[in-house]
């Protein structure tokens, strides 16, 4: 499948992972070779307005252990500076239905980077 060729990226904190989050990076590996990035202990602070639970060696190491991903990448320290997308070059950036912000921030930058942008479907 051509598909299975394409770079795509998540995005997320990923703190105790979930079956939500199993889903999610399991319908977006579906669509290509899939990279992860973490959102940093900063930055996770910085949008949700408390400290992760976990770490972000220990969110990291969590996902890796998944299997799933070509690469793990620690998420910026900063709000969009955007490395992630820098490093892994992605055809498609996966969502999740509920990351309405970050899609905001994407549809701005996306043709700056040349990624499509894909919002997946709730796991019912």
């Amino acid at each position: 499948m051509k598909s299975n060729s394409k770079k795509v990226l998540v995005f997320g904190t990923f703190d105790r992972l979930h079956p939500g989050h199993l889903y999610f990076l399991t319908e977006a590996k579906k669509l290509g070779h899939l990279y992860i990035s973490v959102s940093s202990d900063e930055s996770a602070l910085q949008r949700k307005g408390k400290n992760p639970i976990h770490n972000i060696k220990e969110r990291m190491e969590a996902l890796r252990q998944l299997n799933i991903a070509v690469e793990v990448l620690e998420g910026d320290k900063t709000l969009n500076e955007w490395t992630a997308i820098k490093i892994a070059k992605p055809d498609i950036i996966a969502l999740g239905f509920d990351q309405y912000g970050l899609k905001t921030a994407l549809i701005d930058i996306k043709s700056k980077f040349g990624f499509d942008i894909q919002v997946m479907n709730k796991n019912n």
